[in-house]
C-alpha cells in the first residue's frame, strides 16, 4: 500500500505542481510523467494484488462511464461543470 500511497502523492505532486508553476512544461512531458506515475502504481499491483487493482480498474471505469454519459445527457447541474472542465 505504501507505494500505491507514494505513486498517488507523486502524480498529484507533479500536477499540481506545474499548475501552479510558472515554467509551463508542454503538455506532453507532463502527461507522460503522469502516466509513469500511474504505469508505476498499476504494475506493482498487478504484481502484489492483482485482485485489488482488477477491482479498483473496474470501478474507476464505472465512474468514468458515469460521468460520460451524465456529460453526453446534460442532466443538470452536473453535465454544465463537467463541459466545463472536460
Amino acid at each position: 500500500m505504501i507505494i500505491w500511497t507514494l505513486t498517488t502523492i507523486g502524480a498529484i505532486g507533479v500536477v499540481c505542481f506545474e499548475l501552479n508553476s510558472s515554467s509551463m512544461w508542454s503538455k506532453t512531458r507532463l502527461r507522460k510523467i503522469f502516466h509513469l506515475f500511474v504505469t508505476i502504481a498499476v504494475a506493482t499491483g498487478i504484481l502484489l494484488d492483482h485482485d485489488l487493482t482488477f477491482l479498483a480498474t473496474v470501478a474507476t471505469f464505472c465512474v468514468q462511464i458515469l460521468l460520460e454519459y451524465i456529460r453526453v445527457e446534460q442532466i443538470q447541474p452536473i453535465s454544465d461543470y463537467l463541459n466545463l472542465v472536460i
